[in-house]
């Protein structure tokens, strides 16, 4: 699992304001109520600590997305690493974008840097199967 973050990919090529099931947590307090329902939830949860001057982070945006619609049975969530520090630091955040997974209120994967294939196979292979669409 390196670190893929590298140089800047890119941002979003037009500004597509279409549906997505991605929930941003403006507030710690919102972060915290967020992981608390993940507990009791067999749900797989997959937060997106990112930050807007981060490239790599914009490059991945529209690709999780794309994900929050394909896989309705997982639950995404996107963390402003400024706006959020402490929850950021909570889960050892110190590289964006980093994606943690979690099951049930506990860490089951993570990926570091903007890989878009990289992230849709750590979806698959992590969400129950009891669940899947």
């Amino acid at each position: 699992m390196g670190n893929m973050l590298g140089s800047c990919l890119g941002g979003r090529e037009e500004e597509n304001e279409e549906q997505t099931a991605v929930i941003v947590c403006r507030t710690s307090n919102e972060c915290e109520s967020r992981l608390e329902s993940s507990k009791q939830s067999r749900k797989l949860m997959v937060i997106d600590f990112s930050a807007a001057w981060c490239g790599p982070c914009k490059f991945m945006e529209p690709i999780v997305d794309e994900l929050s619609i394909r896989y309705k049975d997982v639950q995404f969530i996107k963390v402003d690493v400024d706006e959020n520090t402490g929850f950021a630091r909570r889960f050892g955040i110190d590289c964006m974008p980093t994606f943690v997974f979690l099951r049930e209120g506990k860490e089951v994967d993570r990926l570091s840097g903007a890989g878009k294939v990289e992230l849709e196979n750590k979806i698959k292979s992590n969400r129950p199967a009891s669940l899947r669409a």
